[in-house]
């Protein structure tokens, strides 16, 4: 395999995980969504009291998709960072050519 070829899978690898943790990071916001109507909507019905404090012990819960929680993970942060790359490239090929042709 060349080296740009290792580039594009690894980076369409990179944008494949920032999609999973976008869409894992929405599943959960709406699942969270979904507990805490629920929890409002029972509040004349008897609920069982471990069930009502596991509910809330996950409504408290951040979750995230982030790098070693430096920043989060999301798909326009790698789209972001695969243009300022290409950029670079692009400039560094246009040096490079025109050093070629002096």
């Amino acid at each position: 395999m060349s080296c740009l070829s290792q580039s594009i899978v690894c980076g369409l690898w990179v944008y494949n995980m920032a999609f999973l943790g976008e869409s894992m990071h929405t599943q959960v916001r709406e699942g969270k969504e979904e507990i805490r109507n629920s929890l409002f909507f029972s509040q004349g019905i008897d609920i069982n009291e471990k069930f009502r404090n596991t509910a809330h012990w996950i409504l408290g819960w951040d979750w995230t998709f982030t790098a070693q929680n430096l920043f989060v993970v999301k798909k326009s942060l790698v789209l972001t960072s695969f243009g300022t790359v290409m950029t670079y490239v692009i400039f560094l090929f246009q040096l490079q050519f025109s050093n070629d042709n002096l």
